[in-house]
């Protein structure tokens, strides 16, 4: 990974954006809370846009793609969040975590994408940070690209539920 488009991150604590102090690890799970495996959201990704495939742009869904850091490990899925940019405002973010196995079967590079709600601006090579609050599923390879885009319209429908948008500043 070059200088330029360098990745860290923050494990943050549940109780950052929920209020309960002692969640069993199974109810992480079952809020969407933690993966399956166990990892604890929410986690923060830093990085600089980079200039992708255009996938998500052809498919009425452009994405800010950030490089994932070699050192975290996150579990690839798609995950309600927020993305933050260098001006502080803070918009509500349905966010990919993967290989784009429908494009590029289990080769591609393992990559975030964050599809901003409600979000026009072009954010090439500026810095955001995207914080993954509540896994919404895993990753899926579809058959067909209509199957694909009508998958993401319901991911995006569930993080318009799932993210609070009096937490959220356009």
């Amino acid at each position: 990974m070059s200088e330029e488009t360098e990745s860290s991150y923050l494990l943050l604590s549940p109780s950052t954006y929920y209020d309960s102090d002692m969640i069993a690890p199974s109810e992480l799970v079952t809020r969407g809370l933690a993966d399956p495996t166990g990892t604890v959201l929410p986690i923060q990704v830093s990085g600089v846009v980079v200039e992708g495939d255009h996938r998500g742009r052809e498919l009425g869904y452009p994405t800010a793609n950030v490089e994932m850091p070699t050192d975290l490990e996150v579990p690839e899925g798609v995950f309600a969040g927020v993305v933050q940019r260098f001006d502080g405002t803070v918009h509500r973010s349905a966010i990919s975590v993967g290989r784009r196995e429908t494009f590029y079967g289990s080769s591609g590079v393992n990559l975030l994408e964050a599809f901003l709600l409600d979000f026009t601006d072009d954010l090439y090579g500026e810095e955001i940070t995207v914080t993954l609050v509540a896994m919404v599923r895993g990753q899926e390879r579809f058959d067909s690209i209509p199957g694909l885009i009508a998958q993401i319209e319901l991911d995006v429908e569930t993080v318009r539920r799932t993210i609070d948008t009096s937490a959220v500043v356009h």
